[in-house]
C-alpha cells in the first residue's frame, strides 16, 4: 500500500496536473479523479466515483477501449490507447490515455490527454490532401488521354505541344516549339515525313507509317501519327496525335528473333526431339536424334517413330502419343538397356501442337535423367532420415510456409499442441490459435520473416500451461519452429533465485558450483568470511584458493571422494582467508541434479567455527599445561620426600 505521504503527493497531482488522471479498480469503477477529469468531462467528482470506466467512453469504442485498459491490470507495462469520450453535455472529445498497473494498491491509474483540437487538425489537414489528390488524378487523366498531342503548320514547326509528350519523349513543351518536327527524326525516315506533308496538299488528313523519333534521352523511339488538317481564321495548321508503338515494334523484331532462336535450341538440343503427325510419322528431327538413330534426315521423315525403337519401348511411346494426340500432355521415365552401356533412365515428354485451338502434331523428347533419378532416390532417403529424426526428437516441432500453412509438424509437435496432423497439414496455426493472431508468437514469427534472422524466446502457454523455449529459423519459403518444454528449468531456477535470495540474507557462506566443481556464484557473507569475492573464485574450484599449508590432506581426500559419489555429505576443514589467517569451515555439501538425474551443480553452505576451533584449542592446551604442571609437582614431591 501506498504511504501517507505517497498518498499526498498523488492527489496533489491530481488537483494541478493539467492531464486527466484518475484510478480505477479492477472491475473498472472510477476511485479517484483529478480535477482535470472534471473539467474536460463535466462531471462533479460525486458523480463520476463509483461511475464505471465504460460510461465516459464512446459505445463504439467501449469494447476495444475496455480490453485495452482492463487488459493493462495483467501486463507490467503501460498500456497506450486513443479512444473517443463522451462529456456530461453528450459532446465528443478525443483522449490519447495512458494505462499502468498500480500493483501494490490493486488500482489502475489512468492518464489521458485532450488531443481533441488536434484530431480535427489532424482531420482538416487530410481533407485538403485528399481534395489535393483528387485534383492531380483529374490532371493525371487529361495528360494521358492521348499519348502526344501537337499542331505544326504547313512547313513542319510545332507551334503547339500537349499531352503527355514530356512522359512519352522526355520534352518540356518549350523544348519543341518553334522547332520543325523534321530535326527529330530519323535520317532515314526523313523522306517518308517530307512525303506525308506533301500529300496533305491534296487531302484532308494521313497516317503515317511507322517512324522513329528522337526523345531528350538520345534514344529512338518508334511512333505512330494521325495528322489532320484545321483551319482557322482562313490559316492552314496540322493537327498531330501520336501513339508510342514502340514496344509493339520490338515485339515484332522479337517474335521474328524467338523464331530463329527456337530453330538453334531444336538444333542444338542434347535432348532426343522429334516433330509427328497425329499418327505417329515424323516430320521433323534434331541432329541429337538422327545421331543417335545413325541416319539422315531425309531416311527418316514421313516414317513411323516407332519403326526406329526397341520392341520393349513401343507400346509405351504410342500410348504416350496417342493421348498427346487427344490434347493431354504425357510425360513418363523408363529403364533402357543400351547394348554395351549400362542400363539408363530416361524421360520421355510428348506434347500436343496447337494452333489457333487446332491439333497439327505432337513434339516429343527423350532425356537420359539417370543421374537426376539416382538424385532423387538420394533426396528421397535423405528426406526418410530426416522425418525419422524429427519424430525421435523430444522436442516439438513444425514448419510453416510464407502464409502462416502448416507444411510438417512431427508427433511430439501434434501432442504439445493439441492438433491431428491429417487434419493440420495446409491450415493456417493462427486458426487453431486464434488467441495468438496477435500475440508474441505472430510478433516474433513477422520478425523472423522480415529480418531473415533466427528467433528465440521463452513464453508462457496458457492454453498448455508449460513454459516453452520457442525458436524460429527462416527460409526461403518459411519458417521452421523449435518448441521446448522448459517448466523444470523454470521452476528450478525460479527455487534457484529464492535460494539465492536466502543466501544473501544468511551469515553462513554459500557456495554453488557446477557440476566439475568450479565456482559459479557466492554469497556476501562468504566474501565477508574469506576476503575473496566473486569475480576472484569464478571458474576455480574453491580449495586452490581456500586451502593452504595446514590443510589436512585426509578431509581434502574424504571431500573428494565424497563428491565422486553425488550424495549429500558433511566436512570439517581448515581453509585459509585471502590474508593468510587460518579459518575453520563446518561444510554442508549438497550436489543438484536435473530433470533427467544429471549432476549439475553443488550448493556448498559453511558455517564459520573459527571461534569454536580456537576455543578447543585453548582448552585443550590448558587441560595439557594443567596436566604437565601436575606431573612436575608430583615428581618434585616425590624427590622432597626421599
Amino acid at each position: 500500500m501506498s504511504t501517507p505521504d505517497d498518498l499526498s503527493l498523488f492527489k496533489t497531482i491530481m488537483g494541478f496536473s493539467p492531464d486527466l488522471i484518475c484510478a480505477l479498480s479492477p472491475d473498472g469503477q472510477f476511485r479517484q479523479v483529478s480535477d482535470a477529469c472534471r473539467r474536460t468531462l463535466g462531471y462533479d467528482t460525486n458523480e463520476m466515483i463509483g461511475k464505471h470506466f465504460s460510461a465516459i467512453i464512446h459505445p463504439d469504442e467501449t469494447p476495444t477501449a475496455l480490453e485495452k485498459f482492463l487488459g493493462a491490470l495483467d501486463q507490467a507495462e503501460p498500456v497506450g490507447l486513443e479512444s473517443r469520450c463522451l462529456t456530461k453535455d453528450g459532446r465528443q472529445v478525443y483522449i490519447a490515455w495512458t494505462a499502468l498497473r498500480a500493483a501494490a494498491d490493486e488500482l489502475l491509474i489512468c492518464v489521458g490527454r485532450d488531443v481533441t483540437q488536434e484530431f480535427l487538425a489532424a482531420q482538416q489537414v487530410l481533407a485538403a490532401q485528399q481534395a489535393h489528390e483528387q485534383q492531380m488524378q483529374g490532371r493525371a487523366v487529361i495528360e494521358n488521354g492521348f499519348d502526344m498531342v501537337g499542331m505544326m503548320d504547313e512547313r513542319g514547326v510545332y507551334t503547339y505541344v500537349g499531352g503527355a509528350t514530356e512522359r512519352i519523349l522526355g520534352y518540356r513543351p518549350e523544348e519543341l516549339l518553334g522547332h520543325s518536327v523534321f530535326e527529330f527524326l530519323h535520317p532515314d525516315d526523313q523522306a517518308m515525313g517530307a512525303a506525308c506533308l506533301a500529300q496533305l496538299e491534296i487531302q484532308e488528313s494521313v497516317a503515317t507509317p511507322e517512324f522513329r523519333f528522337l526523345t531528350a534521352s538520345g534514344e529512338w523511339q518508334w511512333m505512330e501519327t494521325s495528322i489532320n488538317t484545321f483551319w482557322q481564321d482562313g490559316a492552314k495548321s496540322y493537327v498531330l496525335s501520336s501513339r508510342d508503338i514502340t514496344e509493339r515494334k520490338l515485339s515484332s523484331q522479337a517474335l521474328s528473333e524467338s523464331e530463329q532462336r527456337f530453330r538453334i535450341l531444336f538444333d542444338c538440343d542434347s535432348a532426343l526431339t522429334v516433330f509427328q503427325t497425329t499418327d505417329g510419322r515424323i516430320l521433323d528431327a534434331n541432329p541429337a536424334l538422327l545421331a543417335f538413330l545413325k541416319k539422315e534426315k531425309e531416311s527418316v521423315l514421313n516414317l513411323p517413330l516407332a519403326d526406329f525403337l526397341p520392341q520393349e519401348l513401343r507400346v509405351l511411346f504410342e500410348q504416350a502419343r496417342l493421348e498427346a494426340a487427344n490434347g493431354s500432355r504425357v510425360a513418363f521415365e523408363a529403364q533402357v538397356q543400351i547394348p554395351g552401356e549400362s542400363e539408363k533412365t530416361i524421360r520421355v515428354v510428348k506434347t500436343p501442337l496447337l494452333i489457333n485451338g487446332g491439333l497439327i502434331g505432337v513434339h516429343g523428347t527423350v532425356r537420359d535423367v539417370t543421374e537426376m533419378a539416382t538424385a532423387q532416390r538420394l533426396v528421397k532417403h535423405q528426406a526418410a532420415l530426416l522425418n525419422s529424426l524429427l519424430e525421435s526428437i523430444n522436442d516439438a516441432f513444425f514448419s510453416l510456409d510464407n502464409d502462416c500453412r502448416l507444411t510438417y509438424i512431427n508427433g511430439q509437435g501434434e501432442h504439445l499442441l493439441g492438433v491431428s496432423r491429417e487434419g493440420a497439414i495446409g491450415i493456417s496455426i493462427w486458426s487453431f490459435f486464434p488467441e495468438e493472431v496477435d500475440g508474441i508468437y505472430h510478433q516474433h514469427f513477422q520478425q523472423a520473416v522480415d529480418t531473415g534472422t533466427a528467433v528465440r524466446f521463452e513464453t508462457y502457454s496458457k492454453r498448455r500451461r508449460r513454459w516453452m523455449e520457442v525458436k524460429i529459423y527462416p527460409f526461403a519459403n518459411g519458417v521452421s519452429v523449435l518448441l521446448t518444454d522448459i517448466t523444470k528449468r523454470v521452476e528450478d531456477e525460479k527455487q534457484l533465485k529464492l535460494l539465492a535470495m536466502v543466501a544473501r540474507g544468511t551469515d553462513n557462506s554459500v557456495i554453488i558450483t557446477d557440476a566439475q566443481g568450479r565456482t559459479e556464484w557466492v554469497n556476501e557473507a562468504f566474501t565477508k568470511h574469506t576476503g575473496y569475492v566473486l569475480e576472484e573464485m569464478a571458474g576455480r574450484a574453491p580449495g586452490t584458493l581456500l586451502q593452504g599449508p595446514e590443510t589436512d590432506p585426509n578431509t581434502v581426500n574424504f571431500i573428494r571422494e565424497r563428491l565422486q559419489k553425488h550424495a549429500s555429505f558433511s566436512a570439517t576443514i581448515l581453509n585459509y582467508k585471502k590474508s593468510g589467517k587460518k579459518l575453520w569451515f563446518s561444510m554442508n555439501i549438497t550436489p543438484i541434479h536435473n530433470e533427467t538425474g544429471q549432476l549439475t551443480q553443488y550448493v556448498a553452505i559453511q558455517q564459520n567455527i573459527t571461534y569454536h576451533k580456537e576455543a578447543e584449542f585453548s582448552q585443550a592446551k590448558m587441560t595439557q599445561d594443567l596436566y604437565r604442571h601436575n606431573r612436575d609437582l608430583q615428581q618434585f614431591t616425590y624427590v622432597i620426600s626421599h
